[in-house]
């Protein structure tokens, strides 16, 4: 983990003692592979949202950040990536990527929780990338995340 001191863009998010990980499998080359690519090229992020949103502005700084979207007492969230675009106390968006190689019913109530705890950390917009190789996965992921009985609704970002 990066330090506040070292790094403008770390936030007080540091470990709760007693809260772990958990993981079942390793994630294979084909989910680590385009968030390696973001991971050492944030930058490229910029392009591939002005093909789905009517900005940001392609001069913004983009630093990849700690993608840990906990909060305190409550079970830690780890996104596969979090990007932050713009200044570190002034962040225009924020976008955590997640790579989904198969139809997970789950995801679709762990990703919301991600953009929530991001946008309250971050005080800014949130986007949802979703990277889905698949054909049939992509179309599952585009899906629109109902969050109520009202409408409010997450709408995913695809790349696939």
């Amino acid at each position: 983990m990066t330090s506040s001191a070292a790094n403008p863009y770390a936030k007080r998010m540091d470990g709760v003692p007693g809260l772990r990980q958990h993981r079942v499998m390793p994630p294979s080359p084909l989910h680590e592979v385009p968030i390696e690519l973001l991971r050492q090229a944030p930058a490229h992020l910029v392009p591939l949202l002005a093909r789905a949103l009517p900005g940001p502005d392609p001069k913004l700084p983009v630093l990849c950040v700690d993608a840990a979207a906990s909060e305190p007492l409550v079970v830690e969230r780890r996104a596969d990536l979090v990007l932050v675009l713009g200044k570190p106390d002034e962040p225009e968006l924020v976008v955590v990527a997640e790579v989904q190689l198969s139809i997970e019913r789950d995801k679709q109530h762990a990703w919301p929780p991600y953009v929530v705890a991001l946008r309250n950390r971050w005080k800014c917009a949130v986007a949802l990338l979703i990277i889905a190789p698949e054909p049939k996965v992509a179309r599952w992921a585009s899906q629109p995340i109902l969050l109520d009985w009202l409408g409010s609704r997450i709408g995913p970002l695809l790349l696939a």
